[in-house]
């Protein structure tokens, strides 16, 4: 399967992708696999980035994260890290660097991600 180029490509892919992080599941098996791009990671930015992240349990899509640590760490290979969600590098600046702000929307914020759409609104946040 290849990287979303749009928000409706990325709705999409669906929760049950076998090539793609769509779930908490799908996120523990590949920090446990520590493979790629993961591999490049501190402990203390994943577990930033896990514990504040969201995903949309009928798409699988990833709603909200904190990825302030991730995106120190990885500098210009920050796209390569949303490649694991399905995300392509194309689409990513959509999505990042903004926060949820819930009802209020997703406002521009360094070291955060949210996913917003006409159809799919940020209402998933703090």
């Amino acid at each position: 399967m290849r990287l979303a180029t749009s928000a409706a490509e990325y709705v999409s892919i669906g929760p049950e992708s076998k090539t793609f992080i769509r779930s908490r599941n799908n996120w523990a098996r590949s920090r446990r696999l520590k493979a790629g791009v993961l591999a490049k990671l501190s402990d203390e930015a994943l577990d930033e980035f896990e514990s504040s992240m969201s995903f949309n349990d009928r798409s699988g899509c990833l709603l909200s994260a904190r990825c302030e640590k991730i995106a120190s760490e990885l500098g210009k290979e920050l796209p390569e890290f949303f490649e694991l969600f399905g995300i392509d590098a194309s689409i990513l600046g959509s999505f990042y660097p903004y926060r949820c702000m819930g009802k209020r929307g997703c406002v521009r914020q360094l070291g955060w991600y949210c996913f917003q759409t006409k159809d799919q609104p940020c209402n998933n946040g703090e």
